[in-house]
């Protein structure tokens, strides 16, 4: 895996519950990352239906 810091990277990071106290259970946090603007604004476009579909399930 490229760092995401590394030129043209587009990175998609999708964590399970990271809070564990009990007001928090079950969550999902999902990061869209790019090195740039531009690099980010396309990893949103490349993962939408994947963030989605974990969002809906």
């Amino acid at each position: 895996m490229r760092g995401v810091r590394a030129s043209g990277a587009q990175e998609l990071f999708v964590k399970y519950n990271v809070w564990t106290d009990r007001y928090t259970a079950n969550q999902v946090v999902i990061v869209v990352a790019g090195s740039d603007r531009s690099n980010t604004q396309a990893a949103e476009t490349r993962h939408s239906e994947t963030v989605k579909t974990r969002v809906l399930g």
